[in-house]
């Protein structure tokens, strides 16, 4: 379907024979975000789909980074009250913000890879059980406050929400990149990262 809707749109299909795959080309950055079913419902529900999947792109990119560059450099930038909690379930954790997120995140990667190893309907089901479980205990044992749970586990659920698995690896890794320059140079770090992104983006070809 996706491969004929590329066709009326006027690109080439790459079609080889044995292989239940096709390339398409010329192929644009939004192409990888849209998906099939899109094109089965009326122009608004697509749009407004392709925009929840694009809001979720930027959540599951910059959501930690941003809660390690507020934590640790900007936390005037935090309302008065969602401070003062923040502040006081971080009194028993005993790693820094950016080390709490690192921790938590590779966890989720190896909790992610394993649940892809598995089989059948086993993988998803110990993939999220596994994620509530080590998430409770990290809290109850002091290794990782709530709110960095929570940022964890709305980052995970919106890195989901690509169609193209890809393009989901590549999220993944540039959100430690991310993290990593929250870690160092705050907000600037964040946006000296997305400019070198975007200028990769502009500079790529099909």
């Amino acid at each position: 379907d996706t491969a004929a809707a590329n066709l009326l749109e006027g690109r080439l299909v790459l079609i080889v024979d044995g292989s239940p795959f096709v390339l398409i080309a010329p192929a644009v950055f939004t192409q990888f975000y849209q998906s099939a079913e899109d094109y089965y419902e009326k122009a608004y529900i697509g749009s407004t789909l392709r925009f929840v999947r694009f809001s979720a792109i930027f959540i599951a990119l910059l959501l930690p980074s941003l809660y390690v560059a507020l934590a640790s450099f900007h936390p005037e930038m935090f309302p008065t009250a969602l401070a003062l909690v923040t502040a006081s379930a971080r009194a028993r954790v005993p790693f820094s913000v950016f080390l709490e997120v690192l921790l938590m995140e590779f966890a989720v990667e190896i909790l992610r890879e394993a649940s892809t190893r598995l089989p059948g309907l086993i993988g998803p089901t110990i993939g999220i059980v596994g994620a509530i479980v080590l998430g409770d205990a990290a809290v109850k044992a002091g290794i990782a406050s709530p709110l960095t749970i929570v940022v964890i586990a709305v980052t995970s659920i919106a890195s989901y929400t690509s169609p193209s698995y890809s393009s989901a690896i590549s999220l993944r890794l540039l959100r430690f990149v991310l993290t990593g320059a929250a870690a160092l140079f705050g907000l600037y770090g964040i946006v000296i990262s997305v400019i070198f992104i975007i200028i990769h983006l502009a500079a790529s070809e099909s």
